[in-house]
């Protein structure tokens, strides 16, 4: 039979059979552990994903008011919609959101400087958004 290392698919489904006929025993528990915490690890990842181009819209849109168009705002509530959906499945990820913003606000300030070439000291230092307004789809703030 494959192991994890030479077929993960096929371990995959053996261990979920595994696990639906009870035979606790027969499992690969070590490698099992290690995968199911690395899913959350990567819903993680993918929630960065999405919160850095929505923080950098939300802050463009809040920067370049005559500049303002249709796709900024798609953009936004398209990366919210997502965010939302990985938040309705797993609700506890929402308390990592304040930090993970925190943490991404330098390079949100970084990148509208490069591709807008707005001066840093017109950005402000700290995300001007609570998390409720970050997720809210259809809000941007003036």
């Amino acid at each position: 039979m494959a192991g994890y290392d030479e077929d993960f698919a096929l371990w995959a489904r053996r261990q979920a059979r595994l696990l639906s006929e009870h035979r606790f025993h027969e499992l690969d528990v070590t490698s099992l552990a290690e995968e199911v915490d690395s899913m959350a690890t990567r819903l993680v990842t993918e929630i960065e994903w999405h919160m850095q181009p929505l923080l950098s819209h939300l802050l463009r849109w809040k920067c370049f008011e005559g500049l303002r168009c249709d796709n900024w705002l798609s953009v936004t509530t398209e990366h919210r919609i997502w965010i939302g959906g990985v938040l309705e499945d797993a609700p506890s990820l929402k308390a990592t959101l304040p930090e993970m913003i925190e943490r991404l606000w330098l390079n949100v300030t970084l990148e509208l400087h490069k591709s807008m070439g707005l001066n840093f000291d017109l950005m402000p230092t700290k995300c001007p958004w609570t998390v409720d307004e970050v997720l809210t789809v259809g809000l941007l703030t003036k």
